[in-house]
C-alpha cells in the first residue's frame, strides 16, 4: 500500500518483480502473526480461484496495480490503515480517474502537491468518501471499520437491508449490515475500531472478485429439474429451475452463482445418446444428453459391439464409461455399435431413444503419464501413485534410477511401494515399455515430481442416516484398522446421559461409515440426541491422527409408512413376461417370503395360481426399495389384472417398523388395453392440478383418479385431510393439501400418480414429476431463555419474520403471576445467532422504590398488587431473573390471537407453553 514516500518508480519496479524475482516477492509478502488474526475477521467469500489468505490477495491485487507495497520491500499488513491511502485502494478498486483540478479541503497538510490528491478529490466528486468536516479531509487520520464498510457500501449501491447492525455508530448501521449480508465483513467484527491493510486487502480482494463475473459460455438441460450451466473461465454449476422444463419448450432460467445474478434460455431435448466414442483399446465413452437411471445405465446388455457388451459400467454425470475384455472387441472394422433404450433418471416412463452406429476404430496413440502423486506426513514417502492416459498391460519403473515393481491390474493407475522418497528432495519417476491394452509401447517416458507432506489431522462431521443410524464422514481418506479400532470395537455412541449406545459399525467406503444403533431409542420420545466419541488414535491413511472429541447428532423418530409408487412389468427379449416389480417410497426391511398378490381378471375371477403358472415373490433385500413376484411360467401375455396387496406387506426400516397399508394396481401386460400419459401436473398455493389429458374414472371405485392412495408427494402419502375432486368432464383432477401440512417450502417437491384408470379402460403411465409446495405450518414456540441481562429470548422450529411479533403476542409469567406491564417498547427482534427469534425486555420491570427492590408487574411505577418483591435495598444494578433466589418460575404461552408470523405468512400457533426457569 502507498504512502508519501513510496514513489512510481518504486511500485513500477514491484510490477516488474512479480513475474520474476521471486526472491523480492517473498520480501514484499512477509508478515506479523497479527496479521492472520486480522484476517479471521472476514467472512469467507465463496468464489471459484480466490486466493484464501492476505498474502494471496495482496498479490493478485498488486498483479493489478491496486496495491503496492512501502519502499522497504515489505507488505506492512499488520498496520493501521490511512483514510489518504484508503482513497487511493477505492479509486483504484473502482476505476476512478485522478482529480487534479481541484481542492475540496483545508487541511494544513493537505495541498497541490499532496501525493494522494488526485485520488481523495476523486472519491469525493464520485459520492463515496466525505471529509472529517465540510473543510477537512485528514489525509493522516486512521480509517475505522465502519467507515470501509460505508464506502464500499455506497460504491456497490447494496441498498438498504431489511435489519441493521447495533454494533456499529447510527451512520453507519444499514451500511455495517448491508456489507455483512454480501459477506464482505463478519458481523463478528469490531465496526468502530481501526482498519489495519490486512483487513482492507481481504475487504477489496473480495470486492475485486464480486466484480469479476465469468460469462456463460452454454447452458444444458440435463433433466426437467437441472441446467448444467458452463462458463469461460471453464467452471461449471448445476442450476435447479423454478419450475420444471417441458421437452422442446424453450425456458429462461435465472439463477445466482457465487453472487452473480445470470439467466439463461434452454430447451431440453428428447432423451438421446449424443455419442459412442472409444477413447483407447478397451474403453468407449457413452454421452446422454439427459441424467439416466444408473442401474439401466450400468445394465451391461444395454450395450454391444457387433455381439460383444462390455465387463464394466460406470457412470459419471451424463457420459457412461464402459470397459471391454480385449483390444478385439473396440479395435474393430464396421461393427455395428448399439446402446439399447436407457431408462431416464427423473422419468420412469422415459428411455432415450435407441442408438446405433457404425464403427472403425484402431488405438495407435501411445500411452503417456498424466501425473505422479507421493504423500507423506514425515519426512518421506513410502509410495507413490501413478496416472497414466489410458488402461496399461505391462511396464517397468524406475524411481530416482533404482528399479521397482509397478501394479497397474489392468487399469491407468499404478502404485510402486518399498520406497524412501525424501520430502525436502526433487524425484523423478520412469516407466519403460510402458506398453497399452493395444500393444501401443511408450519405451520410455518420465516426469519429475516433489513428495507432498500432509500434516493436517482428519476432521468429522455427523449426520442422520435414518432414525437408526449415524454418518460419520471423515475430511480425509482415512486408515480403516485405526477407525475400526475406536468405532468398531469400543463404546463410541452414548446417549443424553453419556451411558453406552450398542450399535454395529460398517464401512461405506474410505471416508465414510456407519454406526446403526441396535437398541430402542423412541420408546417414549420422538427425537434423541446422541453423541459419538472419536479417539486420537484414528488416524488418515497417511497417519496423521484425529484430535480426540465428541460430537452430538440429532436422530428423529420415522413414523411414515412405506407406500407403493409404482410398477413396471419386465419382458425378456422375447417379449415374455417374467416379473412384475413394485416400487416404494423408501428402503425396506428384510423379508424372506413377501406375501402374494391376489389377482383378479377384469371378469372378476380369481386367477392368482393360473396367470403365467402364478407368481413366487423373491426375497427382500434389506435396503431394497422393490419387490419382485416373478412369474413360475414365462410366457407372451396380454390384457389387464387386478392385484391386491395386503396389509403389512413390507416393513421399513425405522425402529418403529411401519409397515404398508393395503393397495392395489391395474396391471396392463399389454394387447388387452391401451395405455395413457397424464398431460401436465402443477400446484399453486398447495393446491395441485392434475390434467390427465382424457376422462379418468372418480369416486369410490377401483383405479380411481380421486383416491387418494392413488398418489404420492415427496415420496409420502398424501396428507390427512387431502380432499380430490374432478372436473364436470372427468379430466382434471384437483387436490387441495390441509393447513398445517407442508413443513418446507419446496419449488420441485416430487409427485406421483398411479393405478389411475381412464373411462375408456385405458391404464395411466406411472407419472413422476415435480409441484411446488409452500410451508403452511404455523411457527412453533420451542425455547425461552433469561439472559444476564434480563432479557427474555423466545425461539421458535423456524424464523420470524423481521418486525411481525407484537407483545400481544405472549402471556409472560412470573412466579405464576401475569406480566400486565409489556409494551411496544419491551419487545425487539433477535440478532445475530438469534435472527428470527424474538427478545422481551424485562430489565424494565426490576424497580426500587426508595425501600425495597421488586418486579413491577403492571409497570405501573408502585409496588401493588401481584408485585413481586426481591430483595430490601437497592439491588437492581446486580439483580438477574435466572439467578435470583426469589424468582422461582418464568413461563411464556403464545396468546389467542398473534401476529408474529414467518416468511410464508404463516402466525404463530396459539397456546403453546414453554418454560424458562
Amino acid at each position: 500500500m502507498s504512502d508519501m514516500s513510496y514513489t512510481t518508480k518504486e511500485n513500477t519496479k514491484f510490477m516488474i518483480v512479480q513475474g520474476g524475482e521471486k526472491k523480492f516477492m517473498k520480501k514484499i509478502l512477509s508478515v506479523a502473526l497479527s496479521t492472520a488474526m486480522a484476517f479471521s475477521m472476514f467472512a469467507s467469500v465463496a468464489f471459484a480461484d480466490t486466493a484464501t489468505t492476505p498474502e494471496a490477495q495482496f498479490s493478485a491485487l498488486a498483479a493489478k496495480g491496486i496495491l503496492n507495497g512501502f519502499p522497504d520491500g515489505q507488505a506492512h499488513l499488520e498496520k493501521d490503515l490511512t483514510r489518504a491511502e484508503f482513497a487511493k485502494i477505492i479509486a483504484k478498486l473502482f476505476d476512478l480517474s485522478e482529480i487534479t483540478t481541484t481542492l475540496s479541503y483545508k487541511d494544513k497538510n493537505y495541498n497541490a502537491n499532496h501525493w494522494a490528491r488526485g485520488y481523495i478529490e476523486a472519491v469525493t466528486k464520485a459520492g463515496l468518501m466525505n471529509g472529517r468536516t465540510a473543510t477537512t479531509f485528514d489525509p493522516s487520520g486512521k480509517v475505522t471499520v465502519q467507515e470501509v464498510a460505508t464506502v464500499l457500501a455506497r460504491a456497490l449501491k447494496l441498498g438498504t437491508p431489511t435489519v441493521i447492525n447495533n454494533t456499529a455508530s447510527a451512520w453507519a448501521k444499514t451500511y455495517v449490515q448491508a456489507v455483512i449480508d454480501k459477506g464482505l465483513i463478519a458481523s463478528s467484527t469490531n465496526f468502530q475500531g481501526n482498519a489495519n491493510r490486512a483487513l482492507v486487502v481481504s475487504a477489496a480482494y473480495a470486492v475485486d472478485v464480486m466484480r469479476s463475473a465469468p460469462v456463460v459460455t452454454s447452458a444444458e438441460a440435463t433433466s426437467p429439474t437441472s441446467v448444467v450451466v458452463t462458463f469461460a473461465d471453464k467452471t461449471t454449476a448445476t442450476v435447479t429451475p423454478a419450475t420444471a422444463l417441458v421437452e422442446g419448450v424453450e425456458t429462461t432460467v435465472a439463477f445466482k452463482n457465487n453472487g452473480f445474478d445470470y439467466s439463461v434460455k434452454v430447451t431440453l431435448a428428447s432423451a438421446k445418446v449424443l455419442s459412442f466414442t472409444p477413447v483407447n483399446a478397451t474403453q468407449v465413452e457413452v454421452k446422454f444428453n439427459r441424467s439416466v437411471d444408473e442401474t439401466a445405465a450400468k445394465t451391461l446388455a444395454n450395450y454391444k459391439i457387433g455381439t460383444t457388451s462390455p465387463t464394466s459400467v460406470s457412470l459419471s454425470g451424463n457420459t457412461a464409461t464402459l470397459t471391454f475384455a480385449l483390444a478385439a472387441d473396440v479395435e474393430v472394422t464396421n461393427a455395428v455399435a448399439v446402446v439399447e433404450p436407457i431408462t431416464l433418471a427423473d422419468n420412469a416412463d422415459k428411455k432415450t431413444a435407441k442408438f446405433t452406429t457404425v464403427l472403425t476404430y484402431e488405438d495407435t496413440v501411445k500411452p503417456v503419464i498424466s501425473s505422479v502423486s507421493a504423500k507423506t506426513n514425515t519426512t518421506a514417502a513410502t509410495k507413490l501413485t501413478v496416472t497414466v492416459s489410458e488402461p496399461i498391460q505391462s511396464a517397468t519403473a524406475k524411481v530416482d534410477g533404482t528399479y521397482y515393481s509397478v501394479v497397474f491390474g489392468g487399469t491407468n493407475t499404478g502404485t510402486i511401494t518399498g520406497l524412501n522418497l525424501s520430502s525436502t528432495a526433487n524425484h523423478t519417476l520412469e516407466l519403460v515399455n510402458l506398453t497399452d491394452k493395444s500393444g501401443n509401447v511408450t519405451v520410455t517416458t518420465s516426469q519429475a515430481f516433489s513428495v507432498t507432506v500432509d500434516t493436517v489431522a482428519p476432521t468429522a462431521t455427523l449426520s442422520a442416516y435414518s432414525d437408526r443410524a449415524i454418518l460419520v464422514t471423515f475430511s480425509k481418506d482415512m486408515d480403516e484398522a485405526t477407525v475400526a479400532t475406536a468405532l468398531a470395537t469400543s463404546s463410541a455412541v452414548k446417549d443424553e446421559l453419556l451411558a453406552p449406545v450398542p450399535y454395529t459399525y460398517s464401512k461405506i467406503d474410505n471416508k465414510k461409515y456407519l454406526l446403526t444403533v441396535n437398541t430402542a431409542l423412541f420408546a417414549s420420545k420422538t427425537s434423541r440426541t446422541l453423541s459419538v466419541v472419536i479417539a486420537g488414535s484414528v488416524k488418515d491413511d497417511l497417519g496423521n491422527a484425529y484430535v480426540a472429541g465428541s460430537q452430538a447428532v440429532t436422530l428423529s423418530k420415522d413414523t411414515v409408512k412405506p407406500v407403493a409408487t409404482g410398477f413396471k412389468v419386465v419382458k425378456n427379449s422375447d417379449g415374455k413376461v417374467t416379473d412384475v416389480v413394485i416400487t416404494f417410497s423408501e428402503a425396506l426391511k428384510a423379508n424372506a417370503t413377501p406375501a402374494k398378490p391376489v389377482i383378479v381378471n377384469m371378469n372378476g375371477v380369481i386367477v392368482t395360481g393360473s396367470l403365467l403358472g402364478g407368481f413366487t415373490a423373491d426375497p427382500i433385500v434389506a435396503g431394497d426399495k422393490q419387490v419382485t413376484y416373478s412369474v413360475v411360467t414365462a410366457a407372451a401375455q396380454t390384457g389387464s389384472f387386478a392385484f391386491s396387496f395386503p396389509s403389512s406387506l413390507v416393513t421399513d426400516m425405522s425402529e418403529a417398523a411401519n409397515t404398508s397399508d393395503v393397495f392395489n394396481y391395474t396391471v396392463d401386460f399389454g394387447g388387452g388395453s391401451t395405455t395413457f400419459s397424464l398431460t401436465s401436473a402443477a400446484a399453486s398455493a398447495n393446491v395441485i392440478t392434475v390434467n390427465f389429458g382424457t376422462a379418468v374414472k372418480g369416486g369410490a371405485v377401483a383405479n380411481s383418479a380421486t383416491d387418494v392412495a392413488n398418489y404420492t408427494l415427496a415420496g409420502k402419502p398424501l396428507p390427512a385431510g387431502t380432499t380430490i375432486y374432478l372436473d364436470g368432464d372427468q379430466k382434471i383432477a384437483t387436490i387441495t393439501l390441509p393447513s398445517g401440512t407442508i413443513a418446507a417450502t419446496d419449488p420441485t417437491s416430487v409427485l406421483t400418480v398411479a393405478n389411475v384408470a381412464a373411462t375408456n379402460g385405458a391404464t395411466l403411465n406411472t407419472y413422476t414429476g415435480t409441484v411446488a409446495v409452500v410451508d403452511n405450518m404455523k411457527p412453533v414456540l420451542t425455547t425461552a431463555a433469561l439472559t444476564s441481562d434480563n432479557k427474555l429470548v423466545l425461539g421458535f422450529d423456524e424464523k420470524l419474520t423481521v418486525g411481525t411479533a407484537v407483545y400481544q403476542d405472549f402471556v409472560v409469567k412470573i412466579n405464576g403471576n401475569e406480566v400486565t406491564g409489556l409494551s411496544v417498547a419491551t419487545i425487539g427482534d433477535g440478532s445475530g445467532s438469534d435472527s428470527g427469534k424474538v427478545v422481551l425486555n424485562l430489565g424494565g420491570l426490576v424497580k426500587y422504590n426508595g425501600t425495597v427492590t421488586y418486579i413491577d408487574l403492571n409497570n405501573d411505577g408502585s409496588l401493588n398488587g401481584s408485585d413481586i418483591k426481591v430483595a430490601d435495598g437497592d439491588i437492581t444494578a446486580t439483580f438477574t431473573y435466572s439467578s435470583s433466589a426469589y424468582i422461582s418460575g418464568v413461563t411464556v404461552t403464545t396468546a389467542a390471537t398473534t401476529a408474529g408470523k414467518d416468511a410464508q405468512n404463516n402466525t404463530i400457533k396459539t397456546g403453546v407453553t414453554v418454560t424458562a426457569k
